[in-house]
């Protein structure tokens, strides 16, 4: 059961400096994370990228 939950989640990663990603939140839907992600991005001027559980 948690399994499913967790292979269905979309996670926003931030980069920083030493060319690392840092998981900071996670959707149940792509178009949600895709939103917070350039949310983020636009408000921080950082970089950031949407990618699956799997």
């Amino acid at each position: 059961m948690t399994l499913r939950i967790i292979l269905g989640m979309y996670f926003i990663e931030r980069r920083v400096a030493d060319h690392q990603w840092i998981r900071e939140l996670n959707f149940k839907t792509e178009f949600k994370a895709l939103k917070g992600a350039r949310r983020k991005a636009i408000s921080t001027l950082g970089t950031y990228r949407v990618v699956h559980a799997m």
